[in-house]
C-alpha cells in the first residue's frame, strides 16, 4: 500500500469541495493507494507530463506521480477536466 501526499493546490481543492465530492475523492485515494497503475479510470499521461498518471473521477481529474522507491504517491492536482493539465508543476 502506498502513502499519499497532497500538493498544496490539491489540498486547497479538497478543502473547498462539498462533502459528497470529498467522499468520492477519498474513495479514489483508497483505490490509488492500493494499485496506482492499473484501474479502468487510471491512465499514464503523455508528452510533458509523461511521468504522471491521472485518475478520472467524473468531471474531475486527479493527477499524480509515483515514487516507487519510497512507496509514495504525490498528488499534484485535483481539478476539473478542462483545467487539470494546465500549470501542473513537475
Amino acid at each position: 500500500m502506498y502513502n499519499i501526499i497532497l500538493h498544496r493546490n490539491a489540498v486547497k481543492f479538497f478543502k473547498k469541495a462539498d462533502s459528497i465530492t470529498k467522499n468520492r475523492i477519498s474513495e479514489a485515494f483508497d483505490i490509488i493507494s492500493i494499485n496506482p497503475r492499473y484501474h479502468p479510470h487510471i491512465k499514464k499521461l503523455k508528452g510533458e507530463l509523461k511521468h504522471m498518471y491521472r485518475f478520472r473521477l467524473g468531471s474531475l481529474r486527479i493527477l499524480y506521480e509515483i515514487e516507487e522507491d519510497i512507496q509514495t504517491i504525490r498528488v499534484k492536482a485535483i481539478e476539473t477536466r478542462g483545467s487539470a493539465y494546465k500549470g501542473v508543476q513537475e
